[in-house]
């Protein structure tokens, strides 16, 4: 689910994506492509919706007058968690090859291979995107690299960090699902 322009909400519900209007007003859109399996959500610099089409290994946009254009991803591809990056781009995780790519407005795609597969990506400063290795313990940083970086046990128990956030005075912060707790990334 994402902000949009005007105050909308939008979300995706199976093949259709859905706009919930600041007066209350629901619209449902389908997917151009059947059974493309709409996923994760995001508003775009470029004032689109962009989503990510599991199924289909697509990523698509839709403006806000509902005209979608789609994305072909390679064969076998399964494009999942999206976040609008500070660059203009758009970013998302790709949960059959661990990477995240990046996606420009003309569609051009960029790939950042990971360690493992991806929990959740989120933007950060200086055009950087975070995002987390659930199954590693550890949480990663793009800039023109790929940086890992291992996480401290807590109380002796394995950590599993899985949604991640930048706040506004750049510190990073994730969810650890292990121990059920919020967690400072300190020193990063």
């Amino acid at each position: 689910m994402t902000g949009g322009p005007h105050q909308s909400i939008w979300f995706t519900e199976g093949n259709k994506i859905i706009r919930r209007s600041a007066s209350g007003e629901i619209t449902e859109i389908s997917t151009p492509t059947p059974l493309a399996g709409a996923a994760n959500i995001t508003e775009g610099a470029d004032g689109a919706l962009w989503f990510t089409e599991t199924i289909a290994a697509k990523v698509a946009r839709i403006t806000e007058a509902g005209a979608f254009t789609e994305f072909d991803m390679p064969p076998g591809s399964q494009p999942d968690v999206i976040a609008a990056g500070g660059d203009g781009a758009v970013w998302f995780s790709e949960d059959i090859y661990p990477a995240v790519l990046r996606i420009t407005t003309s569609g051009s795609v960029n790939s950042f291979r990971t360690s493992d597969l991806i929990g959740d990506i989120a933007p950060g400063r200086n055009n950087s995107i975070w995002y987390t290795l659930p199954n590693h313990g550890k949480i990663g940083r793009i800039t023109n690299t790929v940086t890992e970086f291992g996480l401290p046990a807590n109380c002796g128990l394995p950590v599993a960090p899985e949604g991640i956030v930048v706040d506004h005075n750049g510190n990073v912060w994730f969810t650890d699902l292990l121990n059920g707790q919020i967690v400072e990334a300190v020193g990063l």
